[in-house]
């Protein structure tokens, strides 16, 4: 990670997202500006390593999902049965930290995994920008992610995100197709 954020130059912003696979805790005194004081209180080394990623002067990374508070339901981004737990992370630049309005994991959009969808509410990052007339999007683009409860577009949405994949091998569990997408072979 360090590698990728070393490329990045001092004028630009800064927002990751993913899976960390790392418990970071709430507000301590040392993380100062790094995290919030809501969210899952447990810790581990993963999460110890991307609060340092996140200390480090260059870049003031902030965890925004601990700046919010909601209820459990909506903090724990992954859930297999009785353990819950936070470790998909939406990560700012401290420059965008007030431009963040909302972040919270929502339940019911998943596609055949145990992690549920994490998603940042932004107020505008690009008012500057000119206005471009509209552009036509594929389905894929413009897919209403709130819908994706419903086994109808469920069904679509993993048949049409197959499609996109012509020139893969064939695989049949989307899970399985991300650990080989992951890999890069």
């Amino acid at each position: 990670m360090r590698e990728v954020l070393n490329k990045c130059g001092e004028n630009e912003r800064i927002v990751m997202l993913g899976d960390f696979n790392g418990w970071v805790g709430v507000k301590r005194d040392w993380y100062v500006g790094v995290l919030g004081t809501f969210g899952d209180e447990r810790v581990n080394d993963n999460g110890r390593n991307l609060l340092e990623v996140c200390l480090e002067w260059e870049w003031n990374l902030c965890v925004a999902n601990t700046m919010f508070d909601h209820k459990k339901i909506h903090l724990y981004t992954r859930d297999e049965g009785e353990f819950r737990s936070m470790i998909d992370f939406i990560i700012a630049d401290a420059r965008l930290r007030k431009k963040v309005l909302d972040t919270r994991a929502y339940r019911g959009v998943n596609l055949d995994t145990d992690h549920f969808l994490v998603i940042a509410r932004m107020r505008a990052l690009f008012k500057w920008w000119q206005h471009r007339g509209a552009e036509l999007t594929s389905f894929l683009d413009g897919v209403k992610v709130e819908n994706l409860h419903k086994k109808e577009n469920k069904d679509e949405y993993v048949k049409k995100l197959k499609e996109s994949f012509i020139g893969i091998e064939e695989i049949g569990v989307i899970e399985d197709l991300w650990r080989h997408l992951r890999k890069g072979s």
